[in-house]
């Protein structure tokens, strides 16, 4: 699955989203991400298992290991 990693200036996790686009579009609405000064985005691959994760701090742990070493 893809996921894209935002990280602080420190490398520390700031959020996630999944795929591989900052901003997407569906009919009149349209999202996207905001990164701040000094902020990074991390566009990796993850298990489908991340997916079915429904405990926030479990996740958190788990999508950490991901995050590439500068």
């Amino acid at each position: 699955m893809k996921v894209t990693i935002i990280t602080d200036h420190l490398g520390n996790l700031v959020g996630t989203v999944k795929g591989h686009s900052l901003s997407s579009k569906q009919g009149k609405l349209e999202a996207g991400i905001a990164m701040g000064p000094g902020q990074k985005a991390h566009f990796v691959e993850v298990d489908e298992a991340l997916a079915k994760i429904t405990d926030g701090a479990e996740f958190h742990e788990k999508i950490k290991r991901h995050i590439p070493k500068s």
